[in-house]
């Protein structure tokens, strides 16, 4: 690949940088864009072009509305988890958790 050569890193970050880049635009383009922000190193990268690397993680904040208990905020992180299932169902990923709000 052109930009493993490029950028001097194995071929493998690469595409887990185009798959993070590929599953973020299918999150933010849904319709629960409204109710996500995109925080962290990626978003610092990816956003605002402050650092350079490719992604590691990425890190989401799901608001809470006023009057919203924990079941429909619940609801909204199983709509998050079901757009990433749906972009890449054939990779599992192990050691994937969930812990009040924080999909790890």
């Amino acid at each position: 690949m052109e930009a493993s050569q490029h950028f001097g890193i194995p071929e493998i970050y690469v595409e887990k940088d185009y798959w993070v880049t590929f599953v973020l635009h299918e999150i933010f383009h849904s319709n629960i864009a409204d109710q996500i922000v995109f925080k962290g190193g990626t978003c610092l990268s990816k956003c605002h072009q402050l650092i350079q690397r490719f992604s590691e993680d990425i890190d989401l904040v799901v608001f809470r509305n006023e009057n919203e208990n924990d079941n429909q905020l619940k609801k909204k992180i199983r709509q998050i988890s079901k757009i990433v299932k749906e972009v890449v169902p054939e990779i599992h990923i192990e050691g994937l958790t969930n812990k009040k709000g924080n999909i790890r």
